[in-house]
């Protein structure tokens, strides 16, 4: 139960098995294999988490970081696995995203997306200027005032922050 402890701000219920051995060149060697359920960190909530890597000095491997936002499914479920350094402020991750319509209407709190949206790719780079480059799937966006509109292509980042989608 992460209420039980104060370290960090959250609240869940998290188990299993982390393993801790030396490492000859950068300290210790860290393994984990976690699940968790119900859990929420300030206003971020997933209903489980799965976290499968390890931690060899400054690089962080994820085999698997799934968050399943509203339920166990596919249909509201973002998977995320690559490495990251924090030393050198690097990383390398690949994605797949699925994001329900009813859970992006609600985080909106309007009611834009007809159907789930759904991506893979890639983001890395410098933690301080990540670049994405992915895939979107067929998206559907509606709203009173506008005509709906089906989106889908590549996507990738471009400079400042920005995000481009080749349709």
């Amino acid at each position: 139960d992460l209420e039980k402890q104060s370290w960090i701000p959250a609240k869940g219920h998290l188990d299993g098995v982390v393993t801790l051995g030396p490492d000859r060149s950068d300290g210790l060697d860290l393994r984990f294999d976690l699940n968790g359920t119900h859990l929420s960190y300030g206003d971020y909530e997933a209903d489980g988490v799965r976290l499968i890597g390890e931690v060899q000095g400054s690089v962080i491997t994820l085999d698997r970081l799934q968050l399943d936002l509203l339920e166990d499914t596919e249909s509201d479920r973002v998977s995320i696995s690559g490495v990251a350094d924090w030393a050198e402020r690097t990383m390398d991750l690949r994605y797949e995203a699925a994001l329900g319509a009813d859970w992006l209407n609600a985080l909106l709190r309007e009611e834009y997306f007809v159907d789930a949206l759904r991506g893979e790719g890639r983001v890395f780079g410098s933690f301080d200027h990540p670049e994405l480059e992915g895939v979107l799937e067929p998206v559907t966006l509606s709203h009173p005032l506008l005509h709906p509109v089906t989106l889908a292509g590549e996507v990738r980042s471009l400079s400042e922050g920005a995000i481009d989608v080749d349709l």
